[in-house]
Formats: structure tokens, sequence, C-alpha cells
């Protein structure tokens, strides 16, 4: 989980270790239940934030916002827009030329019940600076009375017409969605909407410390010894959900010697 982007299923580590699937799956789900971002460091800066759902294909009832459908989930996103420096020929590399120069900085990433104004804008105040520049669609859930985004950000909408031009408007976060999609299809072949947000916090940890994997698996290590615990129960029944309360801090000196 901490050294290779792909991440780890339970099937694979069921079969490294040599134990029950079960057993596979719940160490995996107790590393995940870890993996929240601290709320006192929100990303700022120049930042793109959308929508996408996940899960609930092909369902003719559940179309568009809906979330009739149990296994649909709707995901909000915000990732840092960092403006890229030109290499020696003065261009860009396809990857950030395609992004209009920019690449991705650090990003939130959490299952909301609506697309209502006040489920996205606690979600968007709670895990982005106060004065940063916020670039969303033209979505009223960004606009109405209880988003209040003006009062908090500097709020640049941009109505993009046909749903086609989103990845044009917002290609960072956009490709961000593809490439989680891409992780939860490749590795674990689809997840629950009741475990979605565990899988969505282990892949956002390791997207922002992408730059530091040597040293990954302590960070994971760490941040599963100092997270209050989870029962298999309570992992079962899809509760704590939202992210675990870290119950105590051990010091560096202490808990790296013994890591190695």
């Amino acid at each position: 989980m901490g050294r290779d982007k792909r991440g780890v299923s339970a099937k694979f580590l069921e079969r490294e270790l040599g134990v029950s699937y079960p057993t596979a799956w719940t160490m995996t789900h107790k590393l995940r239940h870890g993996l929240n971002e601290d709320a006192e460091h929100p990303i700022s800066g120049f930042l793109e934030a959308d929508e996408t759902f996940i899960g609930g294909r092909g369902d003719p009832t559940s179309p568009g916002r809906s979330t009739k459908n149990p296994n649909k989930s709707l995901v909000v996103g915000i990732v840092e827009k960092v403006a890229a420096l030109k290499n020696k020929q003065g261009k860009h590399g396809h990857a950030v030329k395609r992004q209009h120069g920019f690449y991705a900085g650090n990003i939130r990433i959490g299952v909301l019940p609506a697309a209502t104004a006040a489920e996205l804008g606690a979600f968007l105040k709670t895990n982005a600076a106060a004065k940063s520049h916020l670039l969303t669609d033209g979505f009223m859930g960004y606009q109405g009375r209880n988003a209040a985004l003006g009062d908090h950000f500097k709020h640049t909408p941009v109505v993009q017409g046909d749903g086609a031009n989103a990845a044009e408007f917002f290609p960072i976060i956009h490709t961000v969605f593809s490439n989680i999609k891409a992780w939860l299809l490749g590795t674990h072949h689809g997840v629950s909407a009741k475990h979605l947000p565990r899988y969505l916090r282990e892949w956002a940890y390791c997207f922002n410390r992408r730059n530091l994997t040597e040293g990954l698996d302590r960070f994971l290590i760490r941040r599963a010894v100092e997270c209050a615990t989870i029962t298999y129960d309570q992992l079962i029944a899809g509760t704590a959900s939202d992210g675990a309360k870290r119950n105590r801090r051990i010091p560096a000196h202490v808990l790296l010697p013994a890591l190695a």
C-alpha cells in the first residue's frame, strides 16, 4: 500500500501472506481507516473543484445527479493547480501541456449524500483554505445561499456549456477522477458504496505523498499506530467511514527506530 501506486487488493494480500481473505480484508481496511487528512492543513492556492459519480452504472432509475441507487456514490474533489516550469526548449511536457501549463498539487476527496449548496459548501470550506481561488463549473450548488463560497474564496464559476467541455475547462480534477476510477476497477475490481470512503482516503493519502514513496510505508504504519481503532463488526457495517480520529501521537524518535 505504501510502495506501489496501484495499491494492493485483499485478494493479493491473501495469497502473499497465506492468510484467509477476511483477515487480509480486515488488515487493509484497518490501515485505510487511519488515512484521513489533517483538517488543520487545508489545501490552498489556485484550485479546481468538481463532482463525479462512482457505481450504479447502467441503472435507468438513477440518472444524472440522482443517488437513489444505493451503490451509486456522489464524490466531490478539490485539487491544487500548480504552475509548471518549462523545459530547456521552452515547452511543457505532454501531460502538463494537456492541463494548460499546470500540474496537480495536493487533493481532497469526499463522499457526500447530495450535491446541495450546504453539503458542497461545507466540504469546500473544511478542506480548502480561505482566500484560495476556487474554479468550479456553473452548477448552482456552488452558488446557492448556503454555499456562500464568495465570502470564503475568490470563486470563479465557469459556464462550460456542453458536458463534453468539462475536461477542457477542468483538466486536472477530471484526470484525478479518471485515475481513481481506473484504480478502483483495475486493482479492486469495484468496491461497495459503504466502503468507498476508505478506499478514497487511501488513494488521496498516497497521491498527496507520491514524492515520498521511499518512506511512505513508515508513514502508513505510524498513522495506523496513532489512530483510534475500529473493529471488524464496525468495518462490516460501514460505520466510522468518514475518517479516523487520532487518539495519541508517538514521537518520531520512539516510533521510527522500532520500525527500522
